[in-house]
């Protein structure tokens, strides 16, 4: 009876002695073989780890190499491959040597010493060079030699260190042109890709002039033409003056540079087609304008501007389920973007009239971005409608604290004072609506209801 006791594992525990015994013996010949071939047979087949392959210098993850199991004779063809290999070296390695012995002067060793001699004068004249002219330069400055490699110019660490420090302030320039425009409520100014930065290029960062969006229109439109006209392949050129061109009220203009932008960078800059696409749609051209969104999310399906835009498209469509899933999207995205909380905020208004969702959007909007003019008077419009004239006129006071030429700010004021009883404040605040937008008929049926000439 044996003494051996099954493990849970179902196979029998070795004591001391099996183990010493298992090391000692030696195998018989050809039981490795049938071994190896049993195992490959009866035991059932399970993923192996390949071995880690020697990377090679190349973009691509090299593969790993699989070698063959011994069953199939990969392990002795591996070895019987050395043993070639090491037999023709050491058959190299003896015949290099006879050729240099025996092909040598040292062949001589079987000749007589004074053929040797001979031959041997006889080839040191030849192998001897004879000495070229010298060169006289003539009188004047010498020829530089040329530079080595470490002192072509641009390759001092100084150089590289300088161009990292002008690409760090450029990103922290345009951050905080970001944070100042979501503060005052103005459109966001796309990302741009910066002009290619090198000691010896001949085409101008952008960062370094005028052509960018942090200056007037009026600045930008002048000096982007100068660029253009001597590097007409600028595509960053072209797309900040398209950009301040559709801003002077120039949309056709703008659609040209935009073309020739995209053309010149189809892929690399998702923010092209988003901001033709606002173009587009400030010319209620729809169609093209959601193409272009779908385009620049397609290239970037995760920023939250691209996301808001195309609601905000939608919501000038009244295509109120598919501009609130986008809205829902860019603040999933970014959580302290402020702008589609208070695009949301309409959305549940025009929608479905519910403002005490509305305001609690425009709540947190308002958190998120204090100076946030728009989501002031947003609010305040719901709390009009909530009936709630104190907390409206507190809104509407803000928003015209930021920004005292609201035409629909001014009107909307006026309607609560004339809700409160006050008709001469809601009278001179329908005159200031109209001064400020002559075009605004809301103010303008306001005072012909109260019987005001205009």
């Amino acid at each position: 009876m044996s003494s051996e006791k099954p493990s849970k594992w179902g196979q029998p525990k070795w004591g001391i002695a099996q183990a010493a015994s298992a090391l000692v013996a030696k195998p018989q010949p050809g039981q490795t073989a049938q071994k190896a071939q049993a195992k490959s047979e009866g035991a059932p087949k399970t993923a192996t780890t390949p071995p880690v392959a020697k990377p090679r210098i190349s973009v691509v993850q090299p593969h790993a190499r699989y070698h063959l199991p011994r069953s199939f004779g990969g392990a002795e063809r591996v070895a019987a491959e050395r043993d070639k290999r090491l037999g023709r070296l050491i058959v190299t390695g003896v015949l290099g040597i006879t050729l240099l012995v025996f092909g040598s002067k040292y062949a001589g060793l079987w000749e007589t010493s004074g053929p040797t001699a001979v031959r041997d004068g006889v080839e040191a004249k030849r192998s001897t060079p004879e000495k070229p002219p010298a060169i006289i330069l003539p009188p004047g400055p010498r020829p530089e030699p040329p530079l080595r490699k470490s002192e072509k110019p641009g390759s001092e660490p100084e150089v590289q260190v300088k161009l990292a420090l002008e690409q760090a302030a450029r990103r922290m320039r345009e951050e905080a042109e970001k944070r100042k425009a979501r503060e005052e409520s103005r459109p966001v100014p796309p990302p741009v890709a910066p002009a290619p930065v090198s000691p010896t290029a001949d085409r101008p960062n952008l960062a370094d002039t005028d052509c960018q969006m942090s200056k007037p229109v009026s600045v930008i439109v002048p000096a982007c033409s100068a660029i253009i006209a001597k590097h007409n392949d600028h595509a960053d050129a072209h797309f900040i003056r398209a950009w301040a061109l559709r801003e002077r009220n120039q949309p056709e203009r703008a659609l040209t540079d935009f073309n020739r932008a995209i053309a010149l960078q189809p892929t690399q800059q998702p923010a092209y087609y988003s901001q033709r696409a606002l173009t587009y749609v400030r010319m209620r051209d729809f169609d093209r304008g959601l193409a272009d969104y779908n385009k620049a999310i397609e290239l970037n399906p995760r920023s939250p501007t691209f996301h808001n835009d195309r609601g905000a498209a939608y919501l000038d469509l009244k295509d109120y389920s598919r501009a609130l899933a986008d809205f829902e999207r860019a603040i999933e995205l970014d959580p302290r973007y402020a702008v589609p909380y208070n695009n949301r905020a309409r959305t549940y208004v025009l929608s479905a009239s519910d403002h005490a969702k509305a305001v609690a959007d425009l709540d947190r909007a308002i958190e998120l971005s204090p100076k946030y003019a728009l989501a002031f008077e947003n609010r305040g419009l719901s709390h009009l409608e909530l009936k709630d004239l104190t907390k409206a006129l507190a809104d509407f006071e803000t928003a015209l604290e930021l920004n005292p030429r609201s035409a629909r700010a001014l009107n909307a004021r006026g309607v609560a004072y004339e809700r409160q009883g006050n008709r001469d404040r809601a009278i001179a605040d329908y005159r200031r609506a109209l001064e400020a937008d002559q075009n605004f008929t809301a103010a303008r049926d306001n005072l012909t209801r109260l019987g005001v000439k205009i």
